[in-house]
């Protein structure tokens, strides 16, 4: 990017953040922020490895809930693609074992990158690295040991964890990982070209079986909407609470691609343009 072209893009994003929330959210305000967004959805995108724990809890407190009503005979089989250095497959092992600890699950942590596949095995974690912005001193004692290195995941959330070096896009990800419950598919699709990332996300509906439910934000709206519709997926949850439970995607609207907009209920389709979770029938 060109310096002076940077430095626009700069200033426009701290004058964005100061402008009151009413306004951001009004017609006129929504119609500047798109404009913006459609030109930023023009940059070249690029992956990235940047996670966290705890990241949306909305979504966790959901896929809580989706634990909790399961039956005690019938197993659960969970994969979270682009899973990055691990901590949102920890954050969900917490979460599943935290509602049903009797549950039988198979847990897939799956990601093109060995390299992040590596860290995510060792499950050690610098204190004041990104990993732990925003996790709570009661979810830090019952999520990590303190050892000299830094901190590491308990061994019994380190259990049972199967990590597979995969490319989502590929024909044959069903055959690899088989049927799931759950597919979490969260902040890569929206690092894809448009067409690739529709082509992406309908070969990661193949791991669905009936009634099973799908996370996937961080992804072009009209993307997700459009491939959503026409494979007859319902969303599922509260969408507006598990829309703005990303602080980071709302704020980076609309200067970056990657960036949430805000809920627009004038939209006629607006459950499912902006719903980020879906069951299938």
């Amino acid at each position: 990017m060109k310096p002076l072209k940077y430095l626009c893009m700069q200033l426009g994003q701290f004058v964005w953040r100061h402008v009151p929330r009413c306004l951001v959210e009004s017609r006129p305000g929504m119609k500047c922020g798109r404009w913006i967004h459609e030109r930023a959805r023009r940059q070249s995108r690029a992956q990235a490895i940047r996670t966290c724990f705890f990241r949306n809890r909305p979504e966790i407190a959901a896929i809580g809930q989706l634990a909790a009503s399961r039956k005690a005979d019938a197993p659960l089989a969970v994969a979270v693609l682009g899973c990055s250095r691990g901590a949102e497959v920890y954050t969900l092992v917490h979460t599943l074992r935290t509602a049903r600890p009797d549950l039988p699950r198979t847990v897939h942590g799956v990601d093109i990158s060995e390299d992040v596949l590596a860290v995510a095995r060792e499950a050690l974690y610098t204190p004041d690295g990104r990993e732990l912005q925003g996790v709570t001193p009661e979810e830090h004692a019952a999520v990590f040991d303190e050892e000299p290195g830094g901190l590491r995941v308990k061994p019994h959330l380190r259990e049972g964890i199967t990590w597979l070096q995969a490319d989502v896009r590929s024909p044959a990800l069903r055959e690899r990982l088989g049927a799931q419950d759950i597919v979490i598919a969260n902040r890569f699709l929206c690092h894809m070209a448009p067409a690739e990332a529709e082509h992406c996300l309908r070969n990661i509906l193949g791991l669905l079986r009936s009634g099973a439910a799908l996370f996937v934000s961080g992804v072009d709206l009209d993307v997700r909407s459009r491939v959503t519709h026409e494979h007859g997926l319902e969303p599922l949850g509260d969408i507006e609470a598990l829309h703005e439970g990303d602080a980071t995607l709302r704020e980076g609207w609309p200067w970056q691609y990657w960036g949430l907009e805000p809920i627009d209920r004038t939209r006629p389709d607006w459950r499912r343009y902006y719903a980020s979770a879906f069951r299938n029938p």
